[in-house]
């Protein structure tokens, strides 16, 4: 039988781990946290990269399938695969919900793509801003 150089399935980065624990700090890693977990690697680092959410798994004793699926059914989180460039330190969200597509949704988002791309240039492919359509809950308590 032949044995594996590595073990299988991701392994954790020693310095995302550090990271995550210095952002935690001493508090609870009890799995009905994961999402304000996530806000603060979030808000942190303007996104969720594959190694803290690998490392966050890790230190909340959680399966790295159910880290990610927790951060990718939010809109409000950002993950950055292996290779993927970090999305521009400030995104803007615009409502595309019914009420707000009636009240222009579509009109502002187009707005905001012409107004990044104008003050960074159309060269550039990067821009401090990024426009992106979510869904307001705010306005719709029924959701």
């Amino acid at each position: 039988m032949k044995t594996r150089p590595t073990p299988k399935g991701r392994i954790v980065d020693p310095k995302a781990l550090e990271e995550v624990r210095a952002l935690l700090g001493t508090d609870s890693p009890q799995r009905d946290l994961l999402i304000e977990h996530l806000h603060k690697l979030q808000d942190r680092y303007g996104h969720l990269s594959a190694a803290h959410l690998a490392a966050l798994a890790a230190e909340m004793r959680l399966s790295l399938a159910e880290v990610y699926e927790v951060a990718t059914f939010y809109h409000h989180f950002d993950v950055v695969k292996e290779g993927e460039i970090a999305p521009p330190g400030l995104t803007v969200r615009i409502c595309d919900s019914l009420a707000c597509e009636m009240a222009g949704a579509q009109d502002l988002l187009k707005l905001a793509v012409v107004t990044v791309c104008d003050e960074q240039g159309a060269q550039s492919g990067h821009s401090a801003r990024r426009p992106r359509s979510a869904q307001c809950f705010d306005n719709h308590p029924e959701l």
